[in-house]
């Protein structure tokens, strides 16, 4: 039977590409979530697998309730690695606490390791401005204080000629 050949990294050479999207409960900070982060990085490179890319969504409104909560941290997480590695992922998902939500998916199922370069992580969540009221124009209406409907149509006579 034939072996596989180990990588320069130590991966096998063809592995599968997941993403997994997870959500952290609301009232987790910065330093909290990026501790979550850490260990799941820490996870991908236990049990063979390489991270290329790991996001911070930032907090946001879940379309439904969950566990109580109406918002959430949303992480989305990209690493490649063998099939152990996901089922690992999934598990530990499971049993943390401040998880909520999770869903890993497999983008491709046969890709080299060696191929997929590390890209450049986003940890901090990024900022919304704030929406500014927009205020209303008093001359928005040709300075009447009735609106378009509330004007008395006077035909123009020279509109004719």
């Amino acid at each position: 039977m034939a072996e596989i050949q180990l990588s320069t990294a130590g991966l096998p050479p063809y592995v599968r590409e997941y993403e997994t999207i997870y959500v952290l409960k609301p009232e987790f900070e910065d330093p909290q979530v990026l501790e979550v982060i850490e260990k799941m990085r820490g996870l991908v490179a236990r049990e063979g697998g390489k991270t290329i890319k790991i996001s911070n969504w930032g907090k946001k409104k879940l379309a439904y309730e969950v566990k109580a909560n109406q918002k959430g941290v949303y992480v989305h997480h990209i690493y490649v690695g063998p099939a152990k590695v996901a089922s690992e992922f999934d598990r530990n998902l499971r049993i943390m606490d401040p998880v909520i939500l999770h869903q890993t998916v497999v983008v491709n199922r046969q890709v080299l390791a060696d191929s997929r370069a590390v890209e450049v992580d986003s940890l901090v969540p990024p900022v919304k401005e704030a929406r500014k009221d927009r205020e209303r124009d008093d001359d928005e209406f040709g300075g009447d204080d009735r609106g378009p409907r509330d004007r008395d149509f006077v035909p123009d006579d020279d509109a004719d000629a």
